[in-house]
């Protein structure tokens, strides 16, 4: 397979000397073969005139020096123009200054893909550029949102859940050995154990234990099994469920309201991975591992003393966040119409007019699991299968009607000195009170939201507010932006000094 680079780069020695170099390799990974054919540019305007090409095929990855021309900007504004223009596109940086601090800088939300170094040996160049091609496409695929087709489509519904079933077989295929699901109540902690028990599909086992369903005594004999005679009532052997997972995965739900035994007695089956079965006084080796979700902060419960920090850090090599539905509004309208379509005595149809009544709503009492009860409820008072808005129960209306929408902002009136009348100073004065004014109405909290509300790059913002604050004309203590984004390229020092820190 021909990728096709595309390298822009102000040292002329260093475009000839790489296209030769990664024009001669043959590199394999994953069973493939790949060469590569790469359009150098040492001109960022002719870089332009390419991009805007309508006639040349899309580059499979762009290859961008991180500093042109003295601009220590030049490779980012490139790289922000490039997504702009295409979600898919792989972009990496190639630069030699690689400490952590620029990488750093380059990587923080910029939808930059990876970051070489210069330093490279040219041996390895093109299996570096491959390896981060690689994992460019790996990452876009985990964020397509594009379900398996070997998973039934029917139990994953919604957006996130269609992306974690992407994400799961590449977990079970890596080194991970815990994975931790957080979410409130109701937001599909077992869906996410259905979506890892569907890519198994029976090849391991995965053995499902809800924590909260059993005293804690009795916990423990399920977990770890018990011989003939252990205790009363004990007549015969008892297989663990942890032992019965071995090979494969356990879903330990509402793991946080484990006892303290309980935990004790799980991590050192964990750490060890062996058990002792009750009654007995042979260990035995198992080999498993742990899917865990509870609907509770664990941090703060090993703050406060109730779970303890090491079983919690075995726990979370993994953590996945599940949103509440409120943060999904996207979803609400398919998961309404899948319940509508399933439950008994339909399928019923939801009209555009119910779906943006539950689009205002919280759903903060149950969220997914709310949301189906409520359509069941609806089903008492549907009119020829259709759940009207009329039907949905006063509870939700009472909640949306104390939320009011908040009024228009006014016309922002900047004034302007026409004495000092240069197109710089004006240009200067319309910004400094345009921000001014932007900020006392608390319209932005971060650089990315002043970029997307005014319309300017953010490099641009940073160059003009650093220009500001070095001439006097602006106080940092009035601008509570967000400064990790606002460096100074190649350094550690905020722009604003200590007194915004």
């Amino acid at each position: 397979m021909e990728l096709k680079v595309c390298y822009v780069d102000d040292s002329n020695p260093l475009l000839v000397g790489i296209k030769h170099k990664l024009e001669r390799e043959r590199v394999d990974l994953e069973e493939e073969q790949y060469t590569f054919h790469v359009e150098t540019f040492q001109r960022i305007p002719d870089f332009y005139g390419r991009l805007n090409s309508q006639k040349l095929s899309k580059p499979d990855i762009f290859l961008l020096d991180a500093v042109m021309d003295d601009d220590a900007d030049a490779g980012l504004n490139l790289a922000l123009e490039i997504r702009r223009r295409s979600e898919d596109a792989v972009i990496i940086i190639f630069s030699q200054f690689d400490d952590a601090s620029t990488i750093a800088q380059h990587m923080a939300g910029m939808g930059i893909d990876n970051f070489l170094s210069k330093t490279t040996s040219s041996s390895d160049l093109a299996k570096n550029l491959l390896r981060s091609y690689s994992l460019a496409r790996k990452k876009k695929s985990l964020q397509g949102g594009h379900l398996s087709e070997t998973l039934p489509t029917e139990k994953f519904v919604g957006k996130f859940h269609a992306k974690l079933a992407q994400r799961v077989p590449h977990i079970l295929h890596s080194a991970v050995r815990s994975v931790h699901v957080v979410g409130e109540t109701g937001t599909g902690k077992e869906v996410v154990a259905d979506i890892f028990a569907a890519a198994l599909d029976g090849r391991q086992p995965f053995i499902r234990v809800n924590c909260g369903a059993f005293a804690p005594t009795i916990l423990e004999s399920e977990l770890f099994g018990y011989k003939k005679g252990a205790f009363t009532g004990a007549q015969n052997d008892k297989v663990g469920l942890l032992e019965a997972a071995s090979g494969g995965w356990i879903f330990l739900d509402e793991v946080a309201l484990l006892s303290t035994q309980g935990q004790i007695a799980l991590l050192r089956a964990l750490e060890n991975q062996e058990i002792i079965r009750l009654g007995d006084s042979v260990p035995k080796k198992i080999n498993v591992k742990v899917l865990s979700a509870t609907n509770q902060n664990l941090s703060e419960l090993v703050q406060a003393g109730q779970f303890r920090q090491d079983l919690w850090q075995r726990l979370m090599e993994i953590e996945i966040a599940l949103p509440p539905l409120r943060e999904r509004l996207d979803e609400i309208e398919p998961l309404a119409r899948f319940f509508a379509a399933s439950m008994d005595e339909g399928p019923y149809e939801i009209p555009p007019t119910t779906i943006e009544v539950f689009k205002r709503y919280s759903w903060s009492n149950g969220n997914v699991r709310e949301l189906r009860n409520c359509l069941r409820a609806m089903t008492e008072l549907h009119t020829n299968k259709v759940l009207e808005p009329g039907s949905i129960p006063l509870k939700i209306y009472s909640e949306i009607s104390k939320v009011r929408p908040k009024p228009a902002a006014t016309a922002i009136s900047i004034p302007i000195n026409w004495n000092d009348i240069s197109y710089e100073s004006l240009e200067e004065q319309l910004f400094l009170q345009l921000l001014t004014e932007i900020v006392k109405r608390n319209r932005v909290d971060s650089m990315r939201s002043l970029e997307r509300l005014i319309g300017v790059p953010r490099t641009t913002l940073t160059n003009k507010i650093r220009k500001l604050v070095d001439s006097g004309k602006l106080s940092p203590a009035k601008l509570p932006l967000d400064l990790q984004l606002i460096r100074k390229h190649g350094g550690d020092e905020a722009i604003f000094g200590e007194s915004l820190c």
